[in-house]
């Protein structure tokens, strides 16, 4: 059943307060649960483990839940800065149309643009994007009613940066995943990588309580010292929007052998939402360099 069928259902019954509450519970049930990082859970074997905390949405009337719920989505970051209040920025996206024609099977693609075209939506992609075959890990997420809920994509090595004698290797499975060897630069200690969230407006089949694509947003807790430091909010300044950036010490993605990478490398992640889409690029770069890659996107 669709969220416009539940919708309607609901207008027309008379609850209780109980019952109010209830349902408002089910609905935003994604509270109280801890969660790691997308990117850390699907491929990241992070020396340092980020546990993200869910923390409880503020409770509101369950209609406007519902509403919120239909047409967009909120990522909410809580930071808390030593010996600072805590801040707290949201980020709203949109649950969109894909295309017909997307694929519902897991598989690898070549380049965003390929993928854009197939799913009928425009995805930022840098002007220094390294695209090569099966270089983007595709995979969509189809109910048992077989509609697109949505779509992740994911490349541990999407920009190179002043790395030097770059050398990946590809498959076409999605079970295997590439591999690159390759010397530090200048600037770039390690590949950029990127995870991309389309969250579709075919809501059929979405399973709330398992977080599945995190479909109604995300509650970040980033604590300074926690494993976590120099938390910031950059503006892309191309694309107009703000992105939270913040540096943990790890050894990357297992698909990253570098000559003389450190145990513990300090890396830079960045997630911004543009256009209803979530971004998220992570690497071993400085906050002023990830910036500058952040200012290729278009």
């Amino acid at each position: 059943m669709k969220f416009g069928t539940y919708k309607s259902m609901y207008e027309k019954m008379k609850t209780s307060e109980e019952m109010d509450k209830r349902i408002q519970e089910n609905v935003m049930n994604y509270g109280s649960q801890k969660r790691k990082m997308n990117y850390v859970r699907l491929a990241y074997r992070m020396a340092a483990v980020i546990v993200v905390t869910m923390v409880m949405l503020q409770v509101q009337p369950i209609r406007a839940a519902v509403d919120k719920v239909i047409t967009h989505f909120t990522n909410q970051f809580e930071i808390l800065w030593q010996g600072k209040e805590s801040t707290v920025i949201e980020m709203e996206g949109d649950y969109l149309e894909i295309s017909p024609k997307a694929k519902k099977k897991e598989c690898k693609m070549d380049s965003v643009s390929q993928i854009s075209k197939q799913i009928g939506i425009h995805l930022l992609q840098s002007t220094e994007a390294y695209e090569t075959r099966n270089c983007i890990s595709y995979y969509p997420y189809v109910s048992e009613s077989g509609a697109l809920n949505g779509i992740m994509l994911i490349d541990h090595c999407y920009a190179m940066g002043d790395l030097k004698n770059a050398k990946m290797k590809t498959y076409s499975s999605v079970s295997e995943s590439s591999s690159i060897t390759y010397e530090k630069g200048e600037k770039y200690s390690s590949p950029i990588s990127m995870q991309i969230t389309i969250r579709s407006n075919q809501s059929d089949g979405v399973d709330y309580n398992n977080h599945e694509l995190e479909y109604a947003g995300t509650n970040w807790n980033l604590t300074e010292g926690d494993g976590i430091s120099d938390i910031n909010l950059r503006e892309i300044t191309g694309l107009g929007v703000n992105a939270v950036l913040f540096t943990v010490e790890s050894s990357g993605p297992i698909v990253w052998y570098a000559e003389g990478i450190e145990e513990n490398e300090t890396f830079t992640t960045a997630m911004f939402i543009y256009k209803g889409i979530e971004y998220i690029y992570n690497g071993a770069v400085s906050q002023d360099t990830m910036v500058e890659f952040l200012n290729t996107l278009e």
